[in-house]
């Protein structure tokens, strides 16, 4: 039986191999979660869950607004 790993699978089996001190683990884990962060915004656009662009510059003045003061 001829068992087909899926690309998750790979990639895991992959970082399973790496040293624990190899000097990619920040960058992988970075990447790692701004793929995760791309795919939930490509959730969103698709379920419907979106802001003009009026709202959203509104909404990122109020909050660089609240840390200077």
């Amino acid at each position: 039986m001829h068992l087909v790993m899926s690309l998750k699978q790979q990639t895991l089996a992959s970082l399973a191999e790496l040293p624990e001190d190899a000097s990619a683990w920040g960058e992988l884990h970075e990447e790692a979660r701004l793929l995760s962060a791309i795919a939930k915004a490509e959730a969103d656009v698709r379920a419907g869950r979106l802001h003009s662009l009026e709202e959203a510059k509104s909404r990122m003045e109020e909050k660089w607004t609240r840390r200077r003061s």
